[in-house]
């Protein structure tokens, strides 16, 4: 699997069935049909974006040697996908590496190159799975225009939605929108981080599964994470709720420290790609999926860096459609799930060579609560336990 594969397809989610909402029933509805998933634009309702480029003259090199991390795509029609049976869905989500799949996290330093009167941001030698950017002089600065994969069509005129830049200079994010006959319209997040700091990616042992297999990906940084958007009063303690599971460790002792986690709701906010705010979105009228099986009721998207080997950003997505009436002033088992994947695990599934135990984290045979198993996980990340601020 190559880096570019595998960081499309590192969206962590939560699935379940339409006609059950269970993870354990496999009975296939009658009434879900082929869909339109919804305009993608949908995901930016409410947030505050930014269009003024922070790449200028004076600091376009500054960019210069920061690699690929992360594109996430969202489509307004794709094909309808056919899932079988858990088993299936579970082997298709699994956050488990392979040794070669893990020999292909390797990074892809990208530089800013003049082209007549266009400015292109590339990786040396265009390789297979990387990307060609394309910008146009404007004022000071530069405007990004278009967008190609390698081993794609010809470039893609597209429109810049929102512009981030991290703030320690770090890491960046463009999220652009174009719309085709075939697929509609598109919304993508593309981002690059800094490879300044390069460490040895570290595997631990088997017993725990995280956002990169057995390879224990985290939160260097404080743990900030908001509610974004205009919650009712009852989602709001559903959120908050699910957070304050995760703190609860039977095994903590009175003197362990603590990963202490910041939460606040946010009515001003940025989209999911700004790489400064940390958001969970309780997202209407967007279905993340075209399965006539299954559903997707909730979706987390990290950011690594792959040089430092840390969580620089994660956003999640709860489809209010999906969840409906589930969602109550209770922890939710999919908002709980989901901010698993915010704090760094993987998805628990029974797999060779892996001491497999119960979790939220799991589908088929999961639990609707955090278990010992995997506030052990969570320790073995961080080396202490959580908290909320």
């Amino acid at each position: 699997m190559s880096l570019l594969k595998l960081f499309i397809s590192i969206a962590l989610c939560t699935v379940v069935l339409p006609a059950c909402g269970s993870k354990k029933s496999e009975k296939k509805p009658e009434s879900v049909v082929y869909f339109v998933h919804g305009d993608p634009r949908r995901l930016l309702k409410g947030s505050t974006v930014n269009k003024s480029t922070f790449i200028t003259k004076e600091n376009r090199d500054n960019f210069n040697g920061f690699h690929l991390s992360g594109v996430s795509f969202f489509r307004e029609r794709e094909p309808q996908m056919k899932k079988e049976n858990f088993a299936q869905v579970e082997k298709e989500n699994s956050t488990s590496l392979k040794d070669d799949e893990s020999a292909a996290l390797e990074t892809l330093p990208y530089s800013f190159i003049e082209d007549g009167d266009e400015l292109l941001y590339e990786a040396a030698g265009n390789p297979k799975d990387s990307f060609k950017l394309s910008f146009k002089p404007v004022n000071d600065g530069y405007e990004l225009v278009g967008l190609k994969a390698s081993s794609g069509p010809d470039e893609q005129a597209v429109t810049v939605e929102h512009y981030s830049l991290k703030d320690d200079g770090n890491a960046f994010s463009f999220l652009v929108s174009w719309q085709s006959a075939e697929e509609g319209r598109t919304l993508v997040s593309i981002t690059f981080t800094s490879g300044a700091v390069t460490k040895p990616l570290i595997q631990r042992s088997s017993l725990y599964n995280y956002i990169l297999g057995h390879f224990p990906i985290k939160w260097e940084e404080d743990i900030t994470i908001n509610l974004c958007g205009s919650p009712s009063t009852l989602q709001q303690s559903t959120v908050k709720n699910s957070l304050v599971a995760w703190t609860r460790d039977a095994q903590r002792k009175p003197n362990d420290s603590t990963k202490e986690v910041a939460y606040e709701v946010k009515t001003e906010f940025a989209p999911f790609s700004d790489l400064n705010q940390h958001c969970i979105y309780l997202v209407s009228n967007f279905r993340a999926e075209n399965s006539q099986e299954f559903v997707i009721a909730g979706l987390t998207i990290p950011q690594i860096n792959t040089s430092s080997w840390e969580l620089i950003d994660s956003d999640v997505m709860i489809f209010m459609d999906i969840v409906g009436d589930g969602f109550t002033g209770q922890a939710n088992e999919t908002m709980t799930h989901e901010l698993g994947h915010f704090f760094g695990l993987g998805h628990e599934f029974e797999e060779e060579g892996h001491d497999h135990y119960r979790s939220i984290m799991g589908y088929s045979d999961g639990t609707q609560n955090v278990t010992q198993g995997d506030f052990d996980a969570i320790r073995a990340l961080y080396n202490q336990t959580l908290s909320l601020k």
